[in-house]
């Protein structure tokens, strides 16, 4: 996994970069999602699936406490097999100043793993038969750009809609530190930015599309954002720890490395949709498996959130395609499910192996660590590599 690490950083909610886009863009070809036989990625060979030992999940806390103790690491991670929790543990400090240590029930900033949950909240607006993904944005958006009128819901989804990602690409929000700001006001200021592609004929990582889909479930549901995630999600699931990061919702102290000198927090309003949600790493595992089961979703929406719906142009095995919120591919041969984030001192990789019904949540308040590097070993480790 370690050539991985590129594209890992890239996906992170402050850290897309523009190697993302190919040199010459190939035409999106999606696959079919009919079935929920597309939950597993095709591999060619699959490996058999096996219960992990309490020896490799004794290795695994050991790695942990030893990275911590070296200031590599600082969070919570969780691993679980079959819905059986294995590993549940904080490691490093959640408040440094007052010395609170992070354990299982510490909140963190999930930056880009809240889009997994903005995908969800489309699709069930679906399933209520309030929209389609093959909708045509501005059936949805006042003002709606020209550049923009073939541009699908689905397009969103994929991140190949071929608007630019405002987060990166535009200077007015570098440092923002403003009041909030209304969805609207935010697509103001990117609205009328040039298309970097042809819709669906590329992939490229934007923050954009998925704080355009905050505002079209707005504009179905007649909710905020944060109030729709709320009352069709979060407290059906009973995700008591999971929420719209306000800055004021007890989520840990975020760092951007080892120091006591706590980062930036940002206001949700710029991430959004994108990025602005904190929750546990148990809230995440009851999470992981609300999305391998019926509690929130039917099999054919969930066959169609895990299916490969367009190739990652030049990406390695891990990054081969993205679903709805989720990169699909393979490590070391195994089919995985996950995504990541990194946002103002907080990093997080949410991981499914679904062949041996696996869920690695790693949540951190150490931006400079290297969570990729931490996912290889846990998984070296868990699947015996080494």
């Amino acid at each position: 996994m370690r050539h991985q690490r590129a594209l890992l950083a890239i996906c992170g909610i402050f850290l897309i970069v523009s190697a993302c886009a190919p040199t010459a863009p190939p035409k999106v070809t999606p696959s079919s999602a009919s079935s929920a036989a597309s939950l597993v990625p095709s591999t060619g060979t699959s490996p058999t699936s096996s219960a992990i030992s309490p020896d490799a999940v004794s290795a695994v806390d050991a790695m942990l406490a030893n990275m911590s103790s070296q200031s590599l690491f600082s969070g919570s991670v969780l691993i679980s097999q079959h819905g059986h929790v294995l590993l549940s543990k904080g490691y490093g400090l959640a408040d440094r100043a007052q010395k609170t240590p992070n354990d299982p029930q510490t909140r963190f900033a999930i930056g880009s793993n809240t889009k997994q949950f903005t995908a969800a909240a489309i699709l069930l607006l679906e399933v209520q038969g309030k929209l389609k993904v093959t909708d045509r944005i501005c059936a949805y958006i006042p003002q709606c750009p020209s550049a923009w009128a073939v541009i699908t819901i689905k397009e969103l989804l994929t991140h190949t809609s071929g608007i630019p990602d405002f987060l990166n690409t535009l200077p007015d929000f570098a440092g923002y530190a403003g009041p909030p700001l209304t969805p609207l006001q935010i697509i103001a200021h990117f609205r009328d930015v040039p298309l970097e592609f042809a819709p669906g004929t590329t992939w490229k990582y934007s923050n954009s599309g998925y704080f355009l889909l905050g505002y079209i479930i707005e504009q179905v549901s007649g909710l905020s954002y944060e109030a729709f995630l709320q009352k069709n999600i979060l407290t059906p699931l009973n995700l008591t720890d999971t929420g719209y990061n306000h800055n004021s919702n007890g989520v840990a102290i975020g760092y951007m490395d080892i120091t006591e000198t706590p980062a930036e927090p940002e206001d949700p309003s710029l991430p959004y949709a994108a990025g602005a949600l904190y929750s546990t790493v148990e809230d995440m595992n009851r999470w992981e498996l609300a999305l391998t089961t019926n509690a929130l979703l039917p099999a054919t929406s969930r066959a169609e959130m895990f299916a490969t719906q367009v190739a990652i142009p030049d990406a390695p095995p891990m990054d081969a395609g993205y679903g709805y919120g989720f990169v699909i591919g393979t490590d070391s041969g195994r089919p995985i499910i996950w995504h990541n984030g990194a946002i103002s001192g907080f990093i997080s990789i949410e991981a499914r192996y679904p062949v041996d019904d696996v869920t690695v949540i790693i949540l951190g308040n150490q931006e400079n660590a290297d969570v990729s590097t931490i996912l290889e070993g846990i998984s070296a480790k868990i699947f015996n590599a080494g």
